[in-house]
């Protein structure tokens, strides 16, 4: 279980949760 941080160039950040599948 983890979560993939996103940050964009506008500064928004976005929390997206990751599957237990990789």
């Amino acid at each position: 279980m983890g979560y993939a941080i996103s940050v964009f160039q506008n500064g928004t950040l976005h929390f997206m949760p990751l599957a237990q599948s990789h």
